[in-house]
């Protein structure tokens, strides 16, 4: 199924509605340039000793040096003891500003390198039989998926579904058929339906010989202060279950309901179809697992179309015509404290997976003081010819490095032939 069940998009409207006054505080602090003052000081000092140590990994010269020493300094001043005191106000809100901006600056040549990578790992799930997507996974550890529950809810339903890696269109425009990873439940599967998370092994080898540590990982890190409020999220997905898709900059994090205590919210037009994809940060850190769309409600709350109709159920049961303006992910914190507990369980019960589930967490560890990035072993290219959509020639020496200069600013979406690019989607 591509489409979102019902029942999840219900309860994330609900949670929506509940979270206006937090949305609003977020977006007057971005209009008034005040972008602390939407965070509490306990997720500001979060996020800036997180900053603090991407800075120092990132460091290659005197001028990152010196950005961690001011980031020490501003930290040393803010003074977070007391639980739900006010955000820092005048001059240290101006400082902690000023020095967060320029070290946020400092990692920004990261973004498209990391976007690169960070791509690479995300895959669409399909049925092992018919071929056909139905949503969206990605690699979290060596041999390890992640997923939502709604896309593979049980043991059954993962035997039957493979990873379909690089499914996508390649720089030359050339539409590659990716390469299919049989899932391996009967190694590890574990399913939350409260999360939405699935967890499934994956075979190390696709079914046309290549292997899965060419796609690398993307590391579940549990610690908080990944991103700030106000800040834009980024998504690699496979919109409608088509070939993939990633979208940059177009959608702020806005919420973090209490309720539960385990989701994010964050703007921008959706469309039903990647359930499971990665929702990054600008530092390219998975934040959280995208799981649902939220639709566009007239007053009594009914369902609204793209076309400002009322939705119907009987005639769209998949949700294709709706109006979606927002999205709900689960936070990575949370699913990693889960999985902590699930470890635990698995250990002292006996059940296959167990150490699977332990390098999930141990890979997170380890990404805490570098974000986990490593260059890839290499290009994986295609190894059958595909059909051209573009007759631009492909270039000779694939292996050479390219430059280019980009606004801070950037707004990109890569479309699939087959569908029309839109903003945002699960």
């Amino acid at each position: 199924q591509s489409a979102y069940p019902r029942a999840v998009v219900d309860a994330a409207s609900l949670r929506w509605k509940a979270s206006d006054a937090e949305r609003k505080t977020v977006i007057q602090s971005q209009h008034e340039a005040r972008p602390l003052s939407a965070e509490t000081p306990q997720r500001i000092d979060a996020y800036t000793r997180r900053l603090l140590t991407m800075v120092d990994a990132a460091s290659a010269n005197g001028q990152g040096r010196k950005l961690s020493r001011e980031l020490e300094t501003a930290l040393e001043g803010l003074g977070t003891g007391t639980p739900g005191a006010a955000p820092p106000t005048g001059a240290t809100a101006a400082i902690l500003e000023r020095v967060i901006g320029e070290a946020e600056e400092f990692l920004s040549v990261m973004f498209i390198k990391r976007a690169l990578v960070a791509a690479r790992s995300v895959g669409r799930i399909v049925s092992t039989s018919t071929g056909e997507g139905f949503g969206t996974g990605f690699l979290i550890a060596p041999g390890v998926l992640m997923t939502n529950h709604h896309v593979l809810q049980n043991n059954f339903a993962a035997s039957r579904a493979s990873v379909q890696l690089r499914y996508e269109l390649e720089i030359d425009s050339r539409q590659t058929t990716g390469h299919c990873f049989t899932l391996e439940p009967q190694r590890l599967f574990h399913a939350n339906e409260h999360l939405d998370m699935s967890i499934v092994a994956v075979a190390p080898v696709s079914e046309d010989g290549v292997s899965l540590e060419d796609f690398g990982h993307l590391p579940l890190i549990g610690v908080e202060g990944k991103i700030r409020k106000g800040q834009p999220v980024n998504i690699v997905q496979h919109p409608l279950a088509g070939r993939k898709q990633v979208v940059f900059r177009e959608s702020l994090l806005t919420a973090l309901p209490p309720d539960n205590d385990h989701v994010a919210h964050y703007t921008g037009d959706t469309q039903p179809g990647s359930s499971g994809a990665p929702v990054f940060s600008d530092l390219w850190e998975v934040i959280a697992l995208h799981h649902s769309g939220v639709p566009d409600q007239t007053e009594s709350g009914h369902y609204v179309t793209v076309d400002g109709g009322i939705w119907n159920p009987s005639t769209d049961p998949e949700m294709k015509t709706v109006k979606w303006i927002a999205n709900e992910g689960i936070r990575v914190s949370r699913l990693v404290a889960h999985l902590k507990t699930v470890a635990d369980r698995m250990s002292r019960d006996g059940t296959p997976g167990a150490d699977l589930v332990e390098e999930v967490l141990a890979v997170g560890r380890d990404a805490v003081h570098t974000g986990g990035f490593q260059m890839p072993p290499g290009n994986v290219r295609e190894r059958t010819p595909t059909r051209s959509i573009a007759s631009a020639p492909v270039a000779p020496n694939v292996g050479q490095t390219a430059s280019i200069t980009i606004p801070l600013r950037l707004d990109i979406s890569v479309g699939a032939s087959d569908s029309p690019p839109f903003s945002n989607s699960s």
